[in-house]
This record gives C-alpha cells, sequence and structure tokens, in this order.
C-alpha cells in the first residue's frame, strides 16, 4: 500500500460528523461501528480511527454488531520506546529508539 497521510481531512470533514452520527445512534439506541484508514507510513505503519455503538442486550444488539466489533477493534501496538543516556553532567551519550 503507498503511503498517505490524510489525518487532516478526517479531522476537519469527517470527525465532526462522526460525532453527529454517534450521538444519534445512542440517543436511539442504534448499534453501530465505522472505521477509517487515515494514515499508512513507514515509521508509524497503518492508523484507524475506529467508532462503536454498542447497546444493551435487552434492547435488541445483534450478534453480528458484536462480532463485527470484535473484529475491528482499534489495533493498539505498543509505542515505541525512547531511550536517551546522559552522562553526570547531562551530555546525551546515546539515543535509542526501540521498536514494537
Amino acid at each position: 500500500m503507498d503511503e498517505f497521510d490524510l489525518e487532516a481531512v478526517y479531522d476537519a470533514e469527517i470527525a465532526p460528523l462522526m460525532a453527529q452520527i454517534i450521538d444519534i445512534c445512542k440517543k436511539h439506541n442504534l448499534p453501530m461501528c465505522a472505521e477509517f484508514l487515515y494514515k499508512n507510513d513507514d515509521e508509524e505503519g497503518e492508523q484507524y480511527c475506529t467508532s462503536y455503538v454498542g447497546v444493551p442486550k435487552a434492547v435488541g444488539v445483534s450478534d453480528h454488531m458484536e462480532e463485527l466489533w470484535k473484529i475491528i477493534q482499534p489495533r493498539r501496538s505498543a509505542p515505541p520506546l525512547d531511550l536517551t543516556v546522559r552522562n553526570a553532567d547531562g551530555t546525551v551519550t546515546q539515543m535509542i529508539r526501540i521498536l514494537p
């Protein structure tokens, strides 16, 4: 897949609409799930925004929605660990980035 970064588009144009959709779904107990792949690059990989509105079983949420949520739950990999080694006077002697 080619690299791309559409986070600004998502933030400016889609997120406000998703906030409205989520509010409406919650108000009416309407289950929904949505996922957007807004960025892909070599450094961070694929970045998603995933939204889910579930409703209590008593309201009649389907098993299908529950299973779909299990599949698209946000992929949370461990963030990189950045280590900085300094000597006694504070001078940086080594910088290490550990990728998961």
